[in-house]
C-alpha cells in the first residue's frame, strides 16, 4: 500500500501485533495440552475414592494444565489490549487529520478496558477524506469490519464473568478460588478489532495523488 507513517509508531503496533500473536497461540497450545488432561479425569471419575499414584498424577496434571490456560489468557489479555488501545488511539489521530504518534504514557491493562470498554477502545470509523483517492471505494468495506468488529469485542466483554482484576495481572490468576476458565473470547475480539484499527491506519496512512 505504500503507507507512510512515523517509525516508532510502526515499530510499536508491529511489536504488540506480533505478542498478541505469540500469547494467542499460546493459549492455543495450552487449551489443547488441557482437553488432553481432561480425558483421564473423566476416565478415572469412577475411581474418585482411591488414592493411589495415578489418581494423584491425573488430578495435579489437569491442575497445572488448567492454571497454565488460564495465565496464558491473562498474558493475551493483557497484549491484546494494549495493541488495541494503542491501535485505536492512533487510527483516530489519522482520522481527525493528525499525525499518529506512540502513546504517552503508554495505556492501560485488560482490566481497565473491561471496566471501560467504550471509553478505550471506541469504535473507530474511516473519514472518506482521511484516505487517497485511489484507496476512497476501501472505505465503506472497512467502515462496515470496524463496526462489526467493535460489536464483537463489546459482546465479549460484557460476557466476561470473571472479575476484571484478574485479566490484569496474570500472576494473580492462580489465586483465584474458581471453577471455571477465563474467557478466551474476550482478548481475542481486543486482537481482532485491534488489526483492524491498525489496517485502517495503514489505509489513512497512504500518500494522496
Amino acid at each position: 500500500m505504500e503507507a507512510e507513517a512515523p517509525g516508532d509508531v510502526v515499530d510499536l503496533l508491529l511489536r504488540l501485533g506480533q505478542a498478541c500473536n505469540d500469547a494467542g497461540s499460546a493459549v492455543l497450545d495450552a487449551q489443547a495440552q488441557l482437553a488432553h488432561a481432561v480425558e483421564p479425569v473423566w476416565r478415572s471419575s469412577r475411581d474418585a475414592d482411591r488414592d493411589d499414584m495415578l489418581a494423584w498424577v491425573t488430578s495435579e496434571r489437569y491442575e497445572a494444565c488448567r492454571d497454565h490456560a488460564e495465565r496464558l489468557t491473562a498474558v493475551y489479555a493483557r497484549a491484546a489490549a494494549m495493541y488495541a488501545v494503542c491501535g485505536v488511539e492512533a487510527a483516530s489521530r489519522a482520522a481527525d487529520g493528525l499525525a499518529p504518534q506512540v502513546p504517552h504514557p503508554l495505556p492501560v491493562v485488560a482490566s481497565d478496558v473491561l471496566s471501560l470498554a467504550r471509553i478505550q477502545v471506541p469504535l473507530l470509523q474511516v473519514p472518506e477524506r482521511a484516505v487517497a483517492r485511489q484507496w476512497r471505494d476501501h472505505v465503506p468495506k472497512e467502515n462496515a469490519g470496524l463496526a462489526e468488529d467493535h460489536k464483537a469485542l463489546l459482546a465479549a466483554t460484557a460476557a466476561v464473568g470473571s472479575p476484571a482484576v484478574v485479566f490484569g495481572e496474570p500472576h494473580t490468576v492462580g489465586e483465584r478460588q474458581t471453577a471455571y476458565l477465563l474467557e478466551t473470547e474476550f482478548p481475542s475480539a481486543l486482537h481482532s478489532y485491534a488489526s483492524g484499527c491498525v489496517f485502517a491506519l495503514a489505509l489513512m496512512c497512504v500518500p494522496g495523488d
